[in-house]
């Protein structure tokens, strides 16, 4: 199986010092990132699409075998009634369709109040929109029935496993794994606010993983992606997955001036 493991999103200040040598500029941390992570989920999508220029940057700043999965904005899954949104999507798409061969999957994120009455709208939309990848994510139970399944495998597109960690602010079944494509989303997100700091491991997630990875079922491809609400560290977790999957994983190594008072 062919995985990508990364973070949800990349810029984090607090990470300077950490991942991040002092004084560098933000525009060189993706590449800076790429020496050590093969993807990345784009979070800064979902607060509006992105300009030419930028995705464009992020493709040249990045090797060929990388892959961005951008999440969709918010303007399209949590502000549009979904039987209006198929411009809007379809024009998001193609922007980020400027990555090429980079673009992985396109993360499709609903609020918890998106509930399964609007299965069929929903089929509707994903009928109407580009052939790329698509990973929705729902978050109200009532998503969790055979006919949400089986619409997701008509239309080719990946459900999302979700792990909010030792939560589950949105009571989905936790641990379940919906196979609907021939690859996997996975996204280990944990729970807003957990933690005060972005740069340090709080909580050990080896038991966790090491129950998806029981779950995890052959595929031609999975996306992993680690939110630092998970552990306190998403590049420290991201790299456990790496560890136990027995595939290459590294820490740049910061040298931090010591003071001499």
């Amino acid at each position: 199986m062919n995985w990508h493991i990364g973070t949800v999103g990349f810029g984090y200040k607090q990470w300077i010092d950490t991942f991040y040598p002092q004084g560098m500029k933000s525009a060189d941390y993706l590449s800076h990132y790429a020496n050590y992570f093969d993807s990345a989920e784009i979070d800064s999508t979902f607060y509006g699409t992105p300009r030419l220029s930028t995705v464009e940057k992020w493709a040249n700043d990045v090797p060929d075998h990388f892959r961005f999965s951008p999440k969709t904005p918010r303007t399209i899954t949590h502000d549009t009634p979904i039987r209006q949104a198929v411009p809007a999507m379809t024009e998001f798409v193609e922007r980020v369709g400027a990555l090429g061969d980079k673009l992985g999957a396109i993360l499709i994120q609903f609020p918890a109040r998106f509930q399964v009455d609007q299965l069929a709208p929903l089929n509707d939309f994903l009928a109407q929109l580009p052939t790329v990848r698509y990973a929705l994510e729902f978050r109200h139970p009532s998503w969790e029935v055979g006919e949400a399944v089986a619409m997701l495998r008509e239309r080719a597109c990946a459900w999302v496993a979700a792990d909010y960690g030792t939560t589950n602010e949105h009571n989905m079944s936790e641990f379940t794994l919906r196979p609907t494509t021939d690859w996997h989303y996975l996204r280990f997100i944990g729970w807003h606010g957990a933690f005060n700091t972005k740069n340090e491991v709080k909580i050990d997630q080896t038991p966790r993983l090491q129950r998806w990875l029981t779950l995890i079922e052959p595929a031609q491809t999975a996306y992993a992606y680690f939110n630092n609400d998970y552990s306190g560290y998403s590049i420290a977790t991201a790299n456990l997955l790496k560890s136990m999957l027995d595939l290459p994983h590294d820490h740049p190594q910061i040298f931090r001036q010591q003071s001499l008072f």
